[in-house]
């Protein structure tokens, strides 16, 4: 019988250029394709006022044309070998990826290292881009949804670079040059500020000599210090008057960072809290009451910056039941914790997650990309499936008991004004 190979039989390769370049893949060798990715350390958190939007602005116009290529030949190239590509602006990274079948490789290596070395940033494609950006900029105001959860960051870490906005305003896109940009190139994609990631089926030898041909003539930049960790802001409530049909509200509360060791039972916490269609707020708020379709609590980990989140859209004759209610789960959560089947149905939901994360060739490329880029080693899928079934009652409850300690910052979106006072009272 043919021996099948299970998913935890991955080989982890890791190296670094001469130029500071760090190499991190594992061979899949049950899989027919292989994800790349290219992690750049810099986000709308590395930018300074101004430069804010830049890192957004500089993925689009990746894709509008190299020295080697035009944006036509770009697209018409991944087409013809079937494959996928992409690119994502964060807080903290810019990724650009792909994804090809093994016998591909070559190209994802050439493609990757053309657009993020070589983009030509032309000024007509740059005029153009602007107008895609600006229509980008105007969808996520038009999604209350987007929106109110942006306004959460933004008042959270008001007076840090981490309030920054990822796509920049209207009036900052109309402003920027060619020139903006090809600064902004120099100073933040540096090797050394890079990291290469890849999963799928390849050879190790035919790995090291792409990424020597690709990257290794990069030259080396001037270093950045790492971001310092952000207090995040209590006890703010703000309202942004928007015409919508129904009132949108986030709440937010401290949360940790990568790499801090109560990730794992924060993650069980907002699971509990709003992670699942069995949460307690999804069954209290939609179930029981049918106060609300979407309600919901997500748990963001940035570099520096970590914000455990509430969001709900109601009718406005709802909020201050809804509120009310949302605020009784977390004064339950605060002085009981979670129950054991709770803790045990978010272990199993976490890990469930984690292992099908790992089946992925683009699942395992992102996750070993980006941990070596923030936390500066790869990911031990062992330990981190040990570190979820270690989650206690215990402390649980005291990281609730903590975290629910703090006033949140409440950020809602509406077409009338509000009772501001009232609604800050109910949050003590």
């Amino acid at each position: 019988m043919e021996q099948i190979l299970r998913p935890d039989a991955a080989i982890r390769d890791q190296f670094t250029l001469p130029n500071g370049l760090r190499v991190i893949g594992e061979r899949m060798p049950f899989v027919r394709t292989v994800s790349v990715g290219v992690f750049v350390h810099t986000g709308s958190m590395m930018e300074s006022p101004e430069e804010e939007g830049l890192s957004h602005f500089m993925e689009h116009m990746v894709f509008k044309g190299t020295f080697r290529r035009s944006t036509r030949q770009q697209a018409e190239e991944m087409d013809a070998c079937g494959g996928q590509i992409n690119a994502f602006t964060g807080k903290d990274a810019t990724v650009f990826y792909c994804k090809v079948i093994d016998s591909d490789i070559a190209l994802a290596f050439d493609m990757l290292s053309d657009m993020t070395r070589f983009a030509a940033l032309d000024p007509q494609e740059l005029e153009k881009e602007k107008g895609v950006i600006i229509e980008e900029i105007a969808m996520d105001q038009d999604d209350p949804e987007t929106l109110c959860c942006d306004l959460l960051g933004e008042k959270q870490w008001e007076g840090t670079r981490a309030e920054h906005s990822i796509l920049g305003t209207k009036e900052q896109i109309r402003g920027y040059s060619s020139d903006d940009l090809r600064a902004f190139r120099d100073r933040h994609y540096s090797p050394d500020r890079i990291v290469l990631s890849l999963a799928g089926n390849y050879d190790p030898e035919m790995v090291r000599d792409l990424a020597e041909e690709w990257f290794g003539s990069w030259e080396k930049g001037q270093a950045q210090d790492a971001l310092p960790l952000l207090p995040v802001r209590d006890g703010v409530i703000y309202h942004k008057t928007h015409t919508t049909e129904q009132v949108h509200l986030c709440l937010g509360y401290p949360a940790p960072v990568p790499g801090d060791p109560m990730i794992h039972p924060m993650s069980v916490l907002s699971s509990v809290l709003g992670g699942a269609a069995s949460s307690r707020l999804f069954q209290r708020i939609r179930e029981d009451l049918g106060l609300s379709y979407n309600v919901y609590a997500w748990l963001s980990s940035m570099e520096g910056a970590g914000s455990l989140g509430i969001y709900a859209s109601i009718g406005e004759q709802n909020l201050e039941t809804t509120l009310r209610e949302i605020m009784g789960c977390i004064a339950d959560l605060k002085e009981h914790g979670i129950r054991e089947k709770e803790l045990q149905d978010a272990k199993t939901l976490l890990r469930a997650g984690l292992l099908m994360g790992l089946e992925s060739t683009s699942g395992r490329m992102m996750s070993n990309g980006r941990s070596l880029l923030i936390l500066n080693h790869a990911p031990a899928w062992e330990t981190m499936e040990e570190s979820i079934r270690d989650v206690t009652l215990e402390t649980v409850q005291a990281l609730a008991s903590q975290t629910f300690s703090h006033e949140p910052t409440l950020c809602l979106l509406s077409s009338e004004a509000l009772e501001l006072p009232k609604l800050k009272a109910m949050l003590g």
